[in-house]
């Protein structure tokens, strides 16, 4: 995957306002007007030509709003796969069995691609990001996941 940066493309939008991509209206939730330092979102799916067929197509960005530059980013794809999600082993290996992406010195509010979602996915169990991301210097490990019930990334906060 060719690496991709944005700078100033993405705005958090609270989840208490209910403007999650996709959804339908949510009943009123607590209001959190928090703005996350790493979060999660994509761009609307595009047709593309895939391996077989043509497919929908989103890009999915790993967005700086940490007020800091960070140091190195690593995005590791995992899945398909089918195990035991709580088995510490099993998730290290799940984080490691697909591509890896690297980006070094990520300025604030810029927002790098981290993964191509095909929706041809949807028919796989389980597939998840990992991250590894310097900040500070210090490392901090998060991950995202999705499901055929999730049906692609969401925008989600990472860390607050």
């Amino acid at each position: 995957m060719k690496k991709k940066t944005l700078k100033n493309k993405f705005q958090w939008s609270p989840k208490h306002l209910g403007h999650e991509k996709g959804s339908r209206p949510i009943p009123p939730l607590k209001i959190d007007s928090r703005l996350p330092k790493l979060w999660i979102t994509s761009l609307p799916p595009v047709e593309k030509e895939v391996i077989t067929s043509k497919d929908l197509v989103m890009d999915i960005y790993l967005v700086n709003s940490s007020g800091i530059v960070l140091d190195s980013v690593i995005a590791t794809t995992g899945g398909p796969a089918r195990g035991y999600a709580d088995d510490p082993e099993f998730l290290e290996a799940f984080h490691r069995s697909g591509e890896v992406i690297e980006y070094t010195n990520v300025a604030n509010e810029e927002a790098v691609r981290i993964f191509e979602y095909k929706q041809i996915y949807d028919s796989d169990w389980m597939l998840s990001i990992g991250f590894e991301v310097k900040m500070n210097d210090k490392l901090v490990k998060l991950n995202s996941s999705c499901n055929k019930v999730t049906k692609g990334f969401q925008e989600e906060a990472l860390l607050y």
